[in-house]
């Protein structure tokens, strides 16, 4: 068995999983948390899904970590600079976030103290699926699973689904520029036998979901699957 300690005379291993979303990061991330040596911002305070950066919360992850550090945290990069700093005495300490959180800390991604774990799903058209649902149902968390209804995408939702499209795109491209970095795929990570020697590397011990579920294709529960994946095409000319 690895060990799952580094030595304390060594500063911390900063990490941060970039995603588009619905790529499994949220389950990666609960995976992380459990280790007593990994600190992740919801050991600190509640903070959902561990997005340090979320755009409804992190006035709110400001405030919360300023009464911690005893200091005003009032920029995202002061947020992110305290939270590492904070949390100096664990072996590892990361938090999930996504490139159009960072549009005030453009140089975030420049960082060479930081491993990048980009965690991004191969299928396109099921990735849109999943926001749509997850949009539609209020239901942002998925533990896997067959969807529980038929959805067809019609109206206003067709023209905000094109912008989900455009957003998963432009995500995907700005993260294939993110050198060096750790990169795992939603369908490999779902994989019962999933070992990711870099990730494994990195941690020290062996990674993966306790409970892996077989990913659910958008063509299950989309009706109008062929829409979807022909307005996923025309946007992708240029990525």
């Amino acid at each position: 068995m690895m060990n799952t300690s580094v030595s304390r005379n060594e500063p911390s291993k900063k990490f941060c999983i970039l995603t588009t979303g619905r790529a499994g990061s949220t389950s990666l991330m609960q995976v992380l948390e459990k280790f007593d040596d990994i600190a992740v911002p919801n050991k600190l305070f509640p903070c959902p899904n561990n997005e340090l950066l979320h755009r409804r919360m992190k006035r709110r992850h400001k405030t919360l970590l300023s009464k911690l550090v005893r200091k005003p945290v009032n920029t995202d990069s002061e947020l992110i600079n305290s939270f590492y700093e904070y949390c100096h005495e664990f072996p590892y300490v990361g938090f999930k976030s996504m490139p159009n959180r960072h549009r005030e800390t453009p140089n975030f991604f420049k960082r060479d103290d930081i491993t990048f774990i980009v965690l991004t799903r191969k299928d396109i058209p099921s990735t849109v699926a999943s926001f749509y649902a997850a949009n539609k149902k209020k239901t942002w968390a998925r533990t896997g699973g067959k969807q529980t209804s038929k959805l067809r995408i019609k109206g206003i939702d067709k023209l905000r689904t094109k912008g989900v499209i455009r957003y998963v795109l432009g995500s995907l491209h700005f993260l294939r520029r993110i050198t060096p970095a750790i990169r795992i795929s939603y369908e490999d990570l779902c994989q019962p036998d999933f070992n990711n020697p870099q990730l494994n590397d990195f941690f020290n011990r062996k990674i993966q979901l306790e409970k892996p579920v077989q990913q659910i294709s958008g063509d299950q529960y989309i009706e109008n699957w062929e829409w979807l994946k022909e307005a996923v095409a025309e946007k992708s000319t240029g990525y």
